[in-house]
């Protein structure tokens, strides 16, 4: 969708040059394009090892939250 101000972007007053500041303007129409199959496949495997890492770390501090329970159960039955 273009914006209200596109039209004004690249547009010097009559009579006048462009400012300096139009060397620093990006292009309007950037364009997406499609990953290829390798980077699909790449996104779709480091997505799943994000997850796995993601399920370690989880069980892995309920389990040393669950020692710590333990441990100390017997200073809270005193």
């Amino acid at each position: 969708m273009a914006g209200p101000w596109e039209k004004y972007q690249n547009a010097a007053p009559q009579g006048q040059q462009p400012g300096p500041w139009t060397k620093y303007q990006t292009p309007t129409a950037v364009t997406a394009r499609e990953p290829t199959e390798d980077e699909a496949l790449l996104s779709q495997i480091m997505d799943m090892g994000g997850q796995v890492f993601d399920t370690t770390a989880h069980f892995a501090e309920r389990a040393a939250k669950g020692l710590t329970t333990v441990a100390g159960a017997p200073v809270d039955l005193v």
